[in-house]
């Protein structure tokens, strides 16, 4: 199984309805999940080839796409992060995709993605229908990271949309109160 975690919803759908409507559609498979660019590399990784960036756990995906860049509102557990969502109830959607084993994954070398070899990071390099696809929500306490390295992720803890929905969480898409996963600002008091 091949896992990608689908990251800045908020730019790509309207609304929750419109994100939900994409997961049915992968679900029932009437949508394949096309190669693209991330938009966020890190230095030295390459930024000309489309891929599907996948990785043999949800953990793995979490250390690749970067603790302290995407998920730093989600890191409040570790003593050496500053939190930015200091009130604990805000939530940030994310679309977990998993994948069948498939003979058409690439494993790039050091040269293509430097830290390939510790995040175990995959591509798929052509559109690939996934074999699930979940809408999940991670909060400030979601990611559990090594104390004595934060880029190094223990484990992940989020909620479902059934269990946020109706409730006191925070999120944009929900309440029109809090942030969107990758934003820079700071709790609003």
């Amino acid at each position: 199984m091949w896992y990608h975690l689908m990251t800045d919803l908020e730019n790509r759908f309207a609304s929750l309805e419109q994100a939900e409507r994409y997961v049915r559609k992968l679900n029932e498979h009437k949508l394949k999940v096309r190669p693209y660019i991330p938009r966020h590399v890190m230095p030295k990784e390459n930024s000309t080839i489309p891929r599907i960036c996948v990785s043999p756990h949800p953990v793995l995906c979490v250390q690749s796409i970067g603790v302290i860049g995407m998920f730093r509102r989600c890191v409040a557990g570790h003593p050496d992060s500053k939190s930015y969502a200091t009130k604990g109830n805000e939530v940030y959607p994310i679309i977990k995709l998993t994948f069948n084993d498939t003979p058409h994954v690439l494993w790039p070398d050091k040269n293509l993605v430097p830290d390939t070899y510790d995040s175990l990071e995959h591509w798929l390099l052509s559109p690939t229908y996934c074999k699930s696809a979940e809408l999940v929500w991670f909060h400030m306490w979601s990611i559990d990271a090594c104390p004595e390295n934060i880029t190094l992720v223990d484990s992940l803890d989020c909620y479902t949309t059934d269990k946020i929905r109706n409730k006191n969480f925070d999120h944009p898409w929900l309440n029109g109160k809090g942030h969107i996963l990758d934003s820079s600002e700071m709790e609003d008091c």
